[in-house]
């Protein structure tokens, strides 16, 4: 799902990709096996690289950020090459 919505281009999809992510973020502090990965954050991270909308690099950096300190808690949600570079994409469109 997470990833139809980064391949959407419909507007207000990152808004989408993000609050699905949130929702397993929520689901997660209860054990239960939802806890969004590599794969989930870089999917939220190229809606909004690729949206347009005004603060999308700013988005992302925002879910690196999480992403790093759920990476340094033990989760499997570390960046990558993909998360990195999705970034800089995010950044070089910005303006």
């Amino acid at each position: 799902v997470l990833n139809a919505w980064a391949s959407s281009g419909e507007k207000g999809a990152a808004s989408r990709s993000e609050a699905i992510l949130e929702h397993m973020m929520t689901l997660s502090e209860d054990e239960r096996d939802v806890c969004p990965n590599s794969i989930s954050f870089n999917a939220c991270i190229k809606a909004w690289a690729t949206s347009g909308e005004k603060g999308a690099a700013e988005r992302s950096e925002a879910l690196l950020k999480q992403m790093e300190h759920l990476c340094k808690d033990g989760k499997d949600a570390c960046p990558d090459t993909i998360t990195y570079s999705a970034i800089i994409h995010a950044w070089a469109i910005s303006g």
